[in-house]
């Protein structure tokens, strides 16, 4: 484990890191997500915002707990949204909560939080074994922005858990680069011909093995990715969030080997051909 993320292991006092999962392959969808996508249809959703799935461990959230979600926005200040409004969760149930945002697109990070510091709000200990954010347009649900990756135990003594909010990442099949979709992880084919999948935040990747869905309770954050590129030879990409730019270098092939170049699209093989870049923030603020 690196230093980076030992550091926020210790200052969120557990362990959490995880993402949405890939759709180029069919096994990749997120663990755990088809138990609780029914539930969407038992729940209001907001026009546009987000919707949490959060499965309870063998300790539940006692009646007069507060949880609440704290979102950190690109450009705007933080928010404190309630997700139990006091009620109790009980152990190995799954609740589900909807919440109305003007820019979901705009989330950079969001927080679980138990309670806000009153008398009563944070009295117990309780468990949170599966996670899911999605966001919600137009009344319906959208794309995943978050799979948990860790278990995570709250209590008066370990108050917050840190969801990472990746980018949002366009990918194009090579026949028709005008057809963007949108992700939150893709999955691609690593310099030897294994498969895995990746999410990118903070000039990091997070990348984690793929098998039946993607296996984020073994993700580790990297600065590069190897990759076969449509030319077949194994590239190394970097990543600059700020700029949105990949910095690409090809490692295999016929001499010479040309210098890093920088662009801000990179084209990967994933079964197909495909094309991915960064979403610019406030894309669909109009």
């Amino acid at each position: 484990m690196n230093n980076k993320l030992a550091s926020i292991f210790i200052t969120a006092a557990f362990a959490v890191f995880g993402t949405a999962c890939a759709a180029d392959y069919d096994e990749t969808a997120g663990e755990g997500e088809d138990a609780v996508d029914s539930i969407e249809q038992r729940v209001v959703l907001p026009t546009t915002g987000l919707r949490f799935n959060v499965t309870l461990g063998d300790n539940g959230l006692a009646s007069g707990g507060q949880a609440y979600a704290e979102v950190r926005y690109v450009d705007a200040a933080p928010v404190w949204y309630p997700l139990n409004n006091g009620a109790a969760w009980p152990a190995d149930s799954t609740q589900t909560v909807g919440i109305a945002l003007n820019h979901p697109e705009d989330v950079y990070d969001v927080f679980i939080r138990y309670g806000k510091g009153q008398v009563g709000d944070h009295t117990d200990t309780w468990k949170i074994k599966g996670l899911q954010i999605h966001d919600v347009r137009n009344g319906a649900l959208s794309t995943q922005r978050f799979q948990l990756g860790w278990d995570i135990q709250l209590s008066p003594n370990a108050t917050f858990a840190y969801l990472p909010i990746p980018n949002v990442l366009l990918r194009a099949p090579s026949n028709d680069l005008g057809n963007q979709q949108e992700f939150f992880a893709l999955s691609y084919e690593t310099w030897n011909g294994a498969k895995a999948c990746m999410s990118i935040k903070d000039n990091e990747f997070l990348k984690a093995p793929l098998g039946q869905g993607c296996k984020w309770r073994e993700a580790v954050e990297v600065p590069y990715i190897d990759y076969l590129s449509w030319d077949g030879y194994i590239w190394r990409a970097t990543v600059n969030t700020s700029t949105m730019l990949f910095t690409h270098q090809r490692q295999n092939g016929p001499a010479p080997i040309a210098p890093p170049h920088s662009s801000t699209n990179l084209r990967y093989k994933s079964l197909n051909l495909f094309e991915m870049v960064i979403k610019p923030w406030d894309d669909d603020n109009g």
